[in-house]
């Protein structure tokens, strides 16, 4: 699942307030404190040596899963918008110039409309193509499992939104692509992936 994408903060015990928001995948949830251990010097690197030298640790705390990542990106600016980055310690390369243009270029992105279902299946074919292989166009049900997560309900939201995403959101969003585009099988999206869709029993 290497595409989920997550936004985060991380939190001054001392206070129960988020010092610092951002996105990423993976561990980067936990990648600031060994910047901060490798003498990094800035306010957030400064925040977490103040609060360790404390006896305390950061909390940290996953707000939300994403498969794009420039919805994650988003996200973040409508996270650290609602806090107010002064009370942040988030530093935005370029200064509040660059913040004020990231929150207009987010701002003229959701003035678009938004993606239609066969936009969707093309934007995101390799994860379509995976559900494809895996499910036999909605078959089967997918499950999935994660590791022990920094919290149980993460790790339950987690498969929720994975299976959920699998086995009804992908199903729907593949009809209606298929209904859009004359009911007729997705076949160019899915030739590069070795799918040849003429041979899968017709429509998903």
């Amino acid at each position: 699942m290497k595409e989920i994408w997550y936004t985060y903060e991380l939190i001054d015990p001392r206070n129960s307030k988020p010092f610092y928001i951002g996105k990423g995948k993976g561990n980067r949830i936990h990648a600031h404190e060994m910047e901060a251990s490798r003498g990094v010097c800035s306010r957030k690197c400064n925040t977490i040596r103040d609060i360790q030298s404390n006896n305390f640790q950061v909390l940290k705390n996953k707000i939300a899963l994403f498969w794009d990542e420039q919805a994650a990106y988003d996200h973040e600016t409508d996270l650290i918008e609602e806090i107010g980055l002064h009370n942040l310690t988030n530093v935005m390369p370029g200064g509040q110039k660059a913040w004020e243009r990231r929150k207009a270029d987010k701002k003229k992105r959701n003035g678009k409309p938004p993606l239609s279902a066969l936009e969707t299946i093309k934007k995101f074919a390799g994860q379509f193509a995976y559900w494809l292989k895996h499910t036999e166009c909605g078959k089967h049900k997918v499950t999935y499992e994660v590791e022990p997560a920094p919290t149980d309900n993460w790790g339950k939201m987690q498969i929720w939104m994975v299976e959920y995403y699998y086995n009804t959101l992908a199903l729907d969003i593949f009809r209606k692509a298929e209904k859009e585009n004359g009911q007729q099988p997705l076949i160019d999206v899915f030739e590069p992936y070795g799918i040849d869709l003429r041979f899968s029993n017709g429509s998903a």
